[in-house]
């Protein structure tokens, strides 16, 4: 039997490597000027005693956080691997700045070359890391069988390992070790070198309802048995209006074609539940049931009815010069019945044609980048539809950092009335996004690549004339300070969001005031496009602000907010608010 690894985690990733090594070495990349380091420790057994002759292996896994970038090659040319001397020491040299996966391991006795014990450790390496300590715990084998109702064997089951929550060891990757193995036709299986804690085990096989163990199993619990319940059946016929059988039926509405020729079909039913089913065929309207299956039971649909399709035809131009837009998306908006909605594109002859549907009426809804997106409605009887989109207006700027230098990344602008467009920033930081807005109260907000991300100075609240494409530039601030707030007046506000520029009159700050408050915001309010104020004595105070223009949004809790427009300095200021007599009322 193989084992085959489904997440490749940190910790699976070493392993691998390592069982590798103990056949060869890796080389170490060109390292130009970088400074070489050392990782030195001990590893011990696991009854705490020095480990003699343990592998240790160093993988580098990443850049560190601060930079500068590195490559480190898959799975991992920047590495080094080394032996523990008779007192479990061990030195690793020759390695650049790095994180690194720090693996140690030790064989079983026997053939095989085997790991029979190991541990695993995350090092950011900055400088020499002396001191560290990694202790190994036993690997162990967990095996079982797997049946059916009547006890036979099932053959060829697919069967998967997976950390039963809440019992991961502490250097364990996020979601735990997970290996599949195929059992054989006798139906066991057998897992090697798992860590000694509790699984669960999920099986799979053609024919039977996917299983998971009832309960949690561990190496030394054997035998383990697992029983599998088989699949029901779903079966029926299609015809025809008059009763004719339907040939070249497709059940599920895709994968392979019934050869049955009276429309007959019969398939297996292994997802427990409700159940959608969709039928097609060349010439006919798509057919929707839905059905309820249970473990072992078989459904009969009976005799089905199709309709004839009504092909319909639709073609998207540009409202400007009539021209055909090729790549326009044309959704045909989900029913009750169907579940989801249908996607089409032109053809060659510029028309979009919609096919398995009947005689019946179909909303549409019609997109193409750096447009409109526009509704659009067929009639039940009506064949064909011509709808032209609009262009809009775009926006453009540049992005700058501190240094005034061009930022990388993205852009993306969005608006209420309609349109959102996303395009990269140009080598020297510019943006132009020519069109496919609608204008009014929008959005435009940078995804740039370097860290911290994000910030509120990367967004911007804006009322558009749909006529005029904006400019909209973004410069990181060189100089920040802390702003106070002090508010004078008998109540005491909630809580203040601060705003970069000045936010249109349009923007509803109640509403604004009561989203950045809200549980799913309050703790990401940067990227929400605001900073929200840390309470002090005496009032608000705001980290980290660059001079310009601001509007500091201030909720009195039920009762309302208000804004205040206030422009920042390059030092350190306190800003003396008074409470108004009348709030804006908080948006339900």
């Amino acid at each position: 039997m193989r084992t085959l690894p489904l997440e490749q985690s940190r910790r699976q990733r070493a392993f691998g490597v390592a069982l590798a090594l103990l056949f060869m070495a890796l080389p170490l990349a060109a390292q130009g000027a970088e400074p070489l380091l050392r990782i030195s420790g001990r590893v011990l057994d696991p009854n705490g005693k020095p480990a003699r002759a343990a592998l240790v292996v160093a993988i580098c896994d990443s850049a560190l956080p601060e930079g500068p970038p590195i490559d480190c090659g898959f799975p991992g040319t920047r590495g080094r691997q080394g032996k523990t001397d008779g007192d479990g020491r061990f030195l690793l040299e020759q390695l650049p700045p790095a994180v690194y996966s720090l693996y140690a391991a030790v064989e079983a006795p026997g053939p095989g070359r085997k790991v029979a014990a190991d541990a695993s450790l995350s090092v950011p390496l900055r400088k020499d890391r002396d001191g560290v300590e990694l202790k190994l715990k036993t690997l162990r084998t967990l095996s079982g069988v797997v049946v059916d109702k009547r006890g036979a064997p099932v053959k060829q089951a697919r069967v998967k390992l997976k950390v039963e929550p809440g019992a991961r060891l502490p250097e364990a990757p996020e979601h735990g070790p997970s290996t599949e193995e195929t059992a054989d036709d006798f139906g066991r299986f057998e897992f090697k070198g798992v860590p000694d804690m509790p699984y669960r085990l999920e099986v799979s096989a053609y024919g039977f309802i996917t299983t998971e163990s009832d309960r949690a199993v561990r190496p030394g619990d054997e035998p383990i048995t697992v029983r599998m319940k088989s699949c029901g059946r779903v079966f029926g016929s299609v015809v025809k209006q008059d009763g004719s059988p339907v040939a070249d039926l497709l059940p599920g509405c895709g994968g392979y074609t019934s050869s049955s020729p009276d429309g007959r079909f019969d398939l297996p039913a292994c997802e427990v539940g409700p159940r959608r089913m969709c039928f097609s065929a060349p010439g006919m309207a798509r057919l929707y049931r839905t059905i309820t299956v249970e473990p072992e039971k078989d459904v009969d649909m009976g005799k089905l009815r199709m309709e004839p399709e009504l092909l319909r035809k639709v073609r998207v131009t540009d409202e400007r010069n009539g021209a055909t837009l090729p790549h326009a998306m044309i959704t045909v908006e989900a029913t009750e019945e169907e579940g989801s909605g249908r996607v089409f594109r032109h053809g060659p002859d510029g028309w979009a044609e919609l096919t398995e549907y009947p005689a019946r009426p179909l909303d549409l809804s019609i997109e193409n980048q750096s447009f409109l997106s526009k509704r659009a409605h067929l009639d039940k009887r009506q064949t064909e539809l011509q709808v032209a989109l609009e262009a809009g207006i775009g926006v453009s700027g540049k992005v700058l950092n501190a240094k005034g230098q061009p930022q990388m990344g993205s852009v993306q602008a969005h608006c209420e009335a309609g349109g959102s467009e996303q395009m990269q920033l140009q080598p020297g930081g510019e943006f132009h996004i020519p069109q496919g807005l609608a204008g009014g109260l929008c959005s435009v907000q940078l995804l740039v690549y370097t860290p911290p991300l994000p910030r509120f100075y990367h967004y911007r609240l804006m009322w558009m004339d749909p006529k005029v494409s904006p400019q909209v530039d973004f410069l990181e601030p060189a100089v920040v300070s802390p702003l106070h707030v002090r508010f004078q007046g008998a109540k005491k506000p909630y809580g203040a969001l601060l705003f970069v520029g000045d936010l249109p009159s349009q923007v509803n700050i109640g509403k604004a005031a009561r989203a950045g408050f809200l549980p799913t915001g309050a703790h990401i309010p940067e990227s929400g496009g605001y900073r929200a104020g840390r309470r002090e004595e005496g009032g608000l105070r705001f980290e980290d602000i660059g001079p310009g223009v601001y509007t500091l949004v201030v909720l009195m809790g039920e009762e309302g907010a208000f804004r205040v427009p206030l422009t920042m300095g390059e030092q350190e200021q306190t800003l003396q608010v008074e409470i108004p007599a009348k709030l804006t009322p908080l948006s339900r």
